[in-house]
């Protein structure tokens, strides 16, 4: 129903347009009588006008339609961008004339064709990978694809695609831009060689450099720099690693940085020019040479080095410059024809001192000493005698090289004095070297007598000497001999313990054991249990140490001990001994007195059992 409505529209308007028409040729037309041939002449008219202006309206129309196409086949075929359109496989149904210029083809003998046929087995994989993402999103999609075009060359392109129904079956195409971005490639790669150069540039030059971002106040003033790359050297100068530096301002990693650093900073902030900054750091106790400049607005750049090492030698130069006029001898240079070019303080007070003004001519003596080290090209030395006393010594430089002669004075005033002394004293000394020559000739005689005597003396002690030695050998004779009859004494008294052993193993102990099965009383059994315990302590070669502290002790405290040692009690010794316990007691007390065991917390029957 729109439809028709907006169709209806159009007619009305011609309809009415007719009938205004009609109207204006009714005014030449001839009455007609009859009214119905009137009407169908006029419905004839104005069909005929409709006609008429529909015919217009459609030239009309199809004027604008070739205009616009026109327009769009201007567009299409002669854009700056290469046009596609693919049919799902890839085949190529239509192309402009810039996208013809790419493969290198006319356009009639692209139609037709599959794209991948411009394409390397990678690229066409890629092409094959871009419709199916094309497809699967329905959205646009791009990708870069190397293009081989007639002539063999290689371009770089970039393609754009959408996907929309086909106008011709129930298949999707492809609709794509295809632009040439060979050049753009080619400019990306000299810009990337680029910045590789100017990126060793930074990161092996040996200068420090570094990169920040300006921090100002609400003023507008600078205030700080935060660091956003530094390159090797920095560190390695700094002796500080990047991550420690990187979004952290200057003055967060060194606060007692001074002020003058950062006026020079503010000053390339501010007016955009680069700035030379040499001053020191002391917060690393360092002098630098820095250069600070604007990359753009906001930032700062500065390459700097470390110049420490060069202000001190300059500080020692300067220190050695001084050195001449510091110095409390004279000092002068002349040149060769005789004109003075420097003196010290103390060379320009001699030289007043000998009627010397500015610009005057020099003294004749130290003119010809000039004119005798320029003319032999040798180091000479000369002396003056000043009118104030004092004597001068000069020393000149050889003037062959320097085209000037270098001459250093000193005064040896007290030196010509101590010369003069020498002298004296040493005329001196040679009366007393004579006197005491005669009398080291006088003791000389006595040493000589008293060396004879002592030669005498040397020859009976060497005879003394022969002696003992005779003496030695025979005392190292006896003393072998000795060593022959210890060592027989000792393999005889070996001997004799076997042999007792032996004797008390065989003769005594089998008659004590058949003593002690008999019918004896205690006392009697008691009795062989001590022979037979003594027994054993006579052989056993442990009663060694025990013999010897034993040895201090009577026969009957001897006893007593061995008694006390085997673990009998007071009254059971009293009993075999046939003593008193009080008897027993005391000999106790006398054996803890001899043992050195008077008044200490130590038992007696233990310590006795320690000792054997």
């Amino acid at each position: 129903m729109k439809a028709k409505r907006s169709r209806s529209k159009p007619l009305n308007r011609l309809r009415k347009q007719a009938e205004e028409t009609l109207q204006e040729r009714n005014d030449r037309l001839p009455a007609t009588p009859d009214d119905d041939i009137q009407r169908l002449v006029h419905e004839l008219q104005v069909h005929q006008i409709e006609l008429e202006l529909q015919n217009e309206e459609l030239r009309r129309s199809q004027v604008e339609l070739e205009d616009s196409r026109q327009k769009y086949v201007d567009l299409y075929d002669f854009a700056p961008v290469g046009y596609f359109t693919f049919n799902a496989k890839g085949v190529i149904s239509g192309v402009n004339l810039a996208g013809a210029v790419l493969v290198g083809i006319e356009r009639r003998h692209l139609i037709g064709r599959g794209f991948s046929a411009f394409l390397d087995d990678e690229n066409q994989r890629r092409f094959y990978l871009h419709r199916q993402k094309v497809l699967e999103t329905g959205n646009r999609h791009g990708c870069e694809l190397k293009l081989l075009n007639k002539d063999g060359t290689q371009l770089n392109v970039f393609m754009e695609s959408i996907v929309r129904p086909s106008v011709i079956d129930k298949n999707h195409e492809f609709r794509s831009a295809v632009t040439d971005i060979t050049e753009k490639i080619k400019a990306n790669e000299v810009l990337s060689d680029s910045e590789e150069k100017y990126r060793l540039l930074f990161t092996e030059m040996v200068s420090g450099a570094a990169l920040f971002e300006v921090i100002q106040d609400t003023k507008g003033q600078l205030v700080d720099a935060r660091f956003l790359e530094v390159n090797p050297a920095y560190e390695i100068i700094m002796g500080i690693d990047r991550s420690h530096l990187l979004g952290k301002r200057i003055r967060e990693i060194w606060p007692e940085t001074e002020d003058h650093w950062f006026d020079g900073l503010a000053s390339v902030a501010r007016t955009g020019e680069p700035v030379l900054i040499e001053n020191y750091h002391r917060s690393t106790g360092r002098y630098y040479v820095l250069s600070a400049f604007q990359p753009r607005a906001g930032h700062l750049a500065i390459t700097f080095r470390d110049i420490t090492d060069q202000k001190l030698v300059a500080e020692e130069i300067q220190s050695i410059a001084r050195f001449p006029e510091e110095n409390p001898n004279p000092v002068m240079r002349i040149s060769a024809g005789g004109k003075l070019l420097y003196t010290n303080t103390s060379a320009k007070v001699l030289l007043q001192s000998m009627g010397w003004k500015k610009d005057s001519p020099l003294p004749d003596a130290i003119l010809r000493a000039v004119q005798g080290a320029a003319d032999d090209g040798l180091i000479s030395e000369f002396e003056i005698g000043s009118p104030s006393g004092n004597i001068f010594s000069f020393v000149l430089s050889d003037a062959t090289k320097t085209g000037y002669l270098n001459i250093y004075g000193r005064d040896i005033t007290d030196k010509v004095s101590a010369l003069v002394a020498l002298k004296k004293a040493h005329g001196q000394l040679e009366t007393r070297v004579m006197e005491r020559t005669a009398e080291l000739e006088n003791a000389n005689r006595n040493l000589l007598s008293q060396f004879n005597k002592r030669k005498v003396v040397e020859k009976s002690l060497l005879d003394k000497t022969q002696e003992l030695e005779a003496q030695s050998a025979s005392l190292a004779e006896v003393n072998a001999a000795l060593r022959v009859l210890l060592k027989q004494r000792d393999n005889d008294r070996r001997e004799l313990e076997e042999n007792l052993l032996v004797n008390i193993n065989d003769l005594v102990r089998p008659h004590l054991a058949k003593l002690m099965v008999k019918n004896l009383g205690q006392k009697e059994k008691g009795l062989l249990r001590v022979i037979e315990s003594n027994l054993e302590d006579i052989v056993s070669p442990l009663t060694r140490k025990l013999t010897v502290e034993l040895a201090r002790l009577s026969p009957a405290e001897t006893q007593v001990a061995n008694l006390i040692r085997q673990g009998k009690t007071t009254k059971e010794i009293a009993e075999l001994m046939g003593l008193a316990t009080s008897t027993i007691d005391f000999h106790r007390h006398n054996i803890r007195s001899k043992l050195g065991l008077k008044h200490k917390g130590i038992n007696l029957a233990t310590y006795l059992t320690s000792i054997t």
